[in-house]
């Protein structure tokens, strides 16, 4: 069991860490933002409790860097009797500014110190490129590092990767034994075919389990992504499941549609939906993940992830919600703190009024505040599709907006400066 769940983390590694670029919908998909240009100083991750309708601390990270900015530590903490209690860290070392080993450990509360459990080590060739990854887990009895598994790399003429293959340490032969491969192929520089292989030990040959395929738009961006399965008798090759991206003018992810194959009518059948929202900056702001409703034939709301960016444009909250058919309730919350983060201004939204509400056919808002450059405004539905934008270059301190022919009931107002503010509104006719 701990084997397979190893592979599964090295195969999600393989796949996910090695060959994507920033355009790829793995960036674009984020909840929480870990990449190191924005190299926040700490993370704190809290849960909403809904019985005291108040935030809770669940855990937090610390980070730490060289002048370089190279990230050099990272301590995890779980909230615990009313304290911060360390669980585990990674310590980063590097060469050429290129990452050359990371050692994990874990508190030990007896011995009040820190256990090391993972060193892993990174291999790079003459060009830079990630050659091998190795991992090795460290024995307390034999007070040693001892080999557990190792990916490596291989690249074509082109630079792009052309295979990469996982090794599994055997203790028993003291050697090496292979456990999965994956090739890829380009048109263009495009990955468009990516076919994952286990090794049969009966027959010493690599055998093909999965295959994924990739289509571009006319921008080159991902436009759908699918996977096929073989079967039982490894005879026939069937369809798993697909992915289909839409993008904006700006070449960020819009929308995101997953599928599911069904065998018994050879069909392919909606299953989950995201949106993702943007600001004048080109920040993700709002996400909303939706499933299909097979009897309904309509999405259902079910996820909604609303991000808050400084001035300086990075991420300091992300926050999670859920749908409960009538209104989104809290689920989780990250904030993030940066080495030159001031507390933010009075919050946008104490700095607007909106009315009348409920409204008719016009809305009016006044500013309490003078803003810098634009502000962007939207309207969403109950169902999360957005039925109004307008940008307002330097507002006035009050603005009156003649609202399109929309049904009576409940919508979100979303006013998008150097913060975003939040108001309810209510359409009534």
């Amino acid at each position: 069991m701990y084997k397979t769940f190893l592979i599964l983390f090295l195969f999600f590694y393989v796949n996910a860490g090695v060959g994507q670029t920033t355009g790829s919908p793995l960036y674009a998909s984020f909840l929480k933002d870990t990449s190191l240009s924005q190299a926040p100083d700490s993370l704190f991750f809290y849960n909403w409790n809904s019985d005291a309708n108040s935030w809770e601390n669940g855990w937090k990270e610390e980070f730490s860097y060289a002048n370089s900015g190279l990230k050099t530590a990272q301590s995890n903490y779980i909230w615990s009797a009313d304290h911060w209690k360390p669980t585990h860290q990674t310590n980063y070392s590097y060469v050429d500014d290129k990452l050359s080993q990371s050692e994990y450990s874990e508190w030990d509360d007896y011995e009040f110190d820190w256990f090391p459990r993972n060193r892993y080590s990174y291999v790079y060739d003459s060009q830079g490129r990630l050659t091998q990854w190795l991992d090795t887990k460290w024995n307390p009895t034999l007070a040693s590092w001892l080999n557990d598994s190792a990916i490596s790399y291989n690249y074509n003429e082109s630079g792009l990767l052309a295979s990469s293959y996982v090794s599994i340490w055997s203790a028993t032969f003291q050697d090496w034994e292979n456990y999965s491969e994956t090739l890829f192929n380009y048109t263009n520089g495009q990955k468009i075919r990516q076919v994952h292989s286990l090794w049969d030990f009966d027959y010493l040959i690599w055998d093909a389990h999965r295959i994924n395929y990739f289509e571009y738009d006319s921008n080159q961006m991902m436009s759908s992504q699918k996977q096929t399965v073989i079967n039982s008798f490894h005879t026939q090759w069937l369809n798993d499941w697909k992915t289909d991206y839409k993008w904006n003018s700006n070449n960020h992810v819009q929308e995101e549609t997953n599928w599911n194959w069904f065998e018994d009518d050879s069909s392919w059948s909606e299953s989950t939906k995201t949106i993702f929202y943007y600001d004048i900056r080109n920040n993700l702001t709002n996400k909303i993940e939706q499933y299909f409703d097979a009897y309904y034939l309509d999405w259902i709301n079910q996820f909604q992830t609303i991000n808050r960016y400084s001035t300086s444009n990075k991420l300091i909250e992300s926050t999670l919600y859920s749908w409960n058919y009538s209104q989104w309730n809290p689920v989780f919350r990250y904030n993030y703190y940066y080495p030159d983060y001031t507390d933010m201004p009075e919050d946008l939204a104490q700095q607007i009024q909106v009315y009348p509400n409920p409204a008719n056919n016009k809305l009016s808002i006044h500013f309490f505040g003078s803003f810098r450059g634009a502000i962007e405004i939207d309207l969403y539905d109950i169902s999360g599709k957005k039925v109004y934008n307008s940008q307002i270059q330097y507002p006035d301190s009050d603005i009156e907006m003649e609202l399109p022919d929309l049904p009576d009931g409940s919508y979100v107002l979303l006013l998008i400066n150097e913060k975003t503010a939040t108001k309810k509104l209510v359409i009534l006719h």
